[in-house]
C-alpha cells in the first residue's frame, strides 16, 4: 500500500513539474512537445470520404457507386457472420450508436431509484410550499 502512494505521489510530481503542463490546471499548455495530433491531421471520416472520391475518380464512377459497391462487401461478409468491417466503418463514419441502460426491473423503477425520485419530489413541493 506503501510504495502504491509512493508511486502515485511520483507521478503527480512528475506531472506537477512538467513544462508542457500548466502547474496550476495540469492542462497542456500551447506548443506543448507530448505530441498528440499533428497539425493539419485528419479525422478517419475525412480521410475515408477522400479516399471513396478518390476510387470513383481513378475507376471513373460515381460516387455513390463507390459506396454501394463498400456496404454490399460489408453485407457479403455480414452473411458469413463477419459484421467487425462494416461496425467498424459505420462506428467511424456516422458516430458509434448511443448504448442504452435500462434499469427497470419487469418494468417498474428499482425500488432505490424510486425512493431518490421520491426525496427529490418531497425537496421540491417543500421548496413550492415555502414560496407560496
Amino acid at each position: 500500500m506503501e510504495n502504491k502512494i509512493k508511486k502515485q505521489t511520483e507521478i503527480i510530481g512528475a506531472i506537477t513539474e512538467d513544462k508542457n503542463r500548466d502547474p496550476k490546471t495540469g492542462q497542456f499548455v500551447v506548443g506543448n512537445e507530448l505530441g498528440g495530433k499533428t497539425k493539419g491531421s485528419q479525422d478517419f471520416k475525412t480521410l475515408f470520404h477522400k479516399a471513396i472520391k478518390k476510387i470513383a475518380e481513378d475507376e471513373k464512377i460515381d460516387i455513390d457507386s463507390v459506396e454501394i459497391a463498400i456496404v454490399k462487401k460489408a453485407i457479403e461478409k455480414a452473411k458469413k457472420g463477419d459484421f467487425k468491417f462494416y461496425k467498424d466503418i459505420s462506428d467511424r463514419t456516422y458516430g458509434k450508436a448511443q448504448d442504452q441502460l435500462d434499469i427497470t426491473s419487469g418494468g417498474k423503477p428499482l425500488p432505490l431509484l424510486n425512493n431518490v425520485h421520491n426525496d427529490q419530489s418531497d425537496t421540491q413541493t417543500a421548496k413550492a410550499e415555502e414560496t407560496d
